[in-house]
């Protein structure tokens, strides 16, 4: 059997190594519920560490993000962050995850993120148009673009898909969060 001897600074560069590259890790987060982090944000007493704790819960996009409703959510919370001053990356981070909160763009209030945000990576007019809204809750996307095709998923109303192509009724469709599928083009309307 033979010993490995390590030179005796070993230990400090594998501890340093270590630190370093934990420190560099994100937690994996898991959203939840965007009304639940939307409420503890903006509750009484909340702190404004508690603020960016929320902020980087919404960071993880929600899976009940529904699209033009909660664009408006996220707006307010976005602009009370700016003015609070708060992490100016992770508040970037919030907006480019929800894609610039585009179904709010007209929105006069708009205007105090546009100045204070990065929106070079916002979706243009013309990638908005390739870009569908579920109209009911529930609605089945499946796996090839017939009714008795396999069912792969499902969204809330209100949820934003880009819409690939179309085979008939039916409208090829990602998810934002990378689910390809069909959808019934009855039950999706124009963003």
């Amino acid at each position: 059997m033979s010993i490995v001897r390590f030179p005796a600074a070993f230990p400090i560069v594998l501890g340093a190594a270590l630190l370093l590259g934990l420190a560099s890790i994100q937690p994996a987060r898991a959203c939840g519920s965007i009304d639940h982090w939307i409420a503890k944000y903006s509750g009484a007493g909340a702190s404004d560490r508690g603020r960016e704790s929320a902020l980087w819960e919404l960071a993880a996009e929600c899976g009940d993000y529904a699209g033009k409703a909660s664009d408006a959510q996220l707006l307010d919370v976005l602009r009370d962050a700016v003015k609070r001053r708060l992490d100016t990356d992770l508040i970037q981070i919030v907006f480019d995850i929800y894609r610039c909160l585009s179904g709010v763009r007209d929105d006069g209030a708009y205007g105090e993120l546009r100045t204070a945000l990065d929106t070079s990576g916002c979706p243009t007019e013309e990638q908005l148009k390739a870009w569908g809204e579920s109209r009911v809750d529930n609605a089945l996307i499946r796996g090839a673009p017939a009714k008795s095709a396999k069912r792969v998923g499902w969204l809330r109303k209100g949820a934003v898909v880009d819409k690939l192509g179309a085979e008939g009724d039916w409208i090829k469709v990602r998810t934002w969060t990378g689910l390809t599928g069909y959808m019934h083009g009855s039950l999706l309307a124009e963003y």
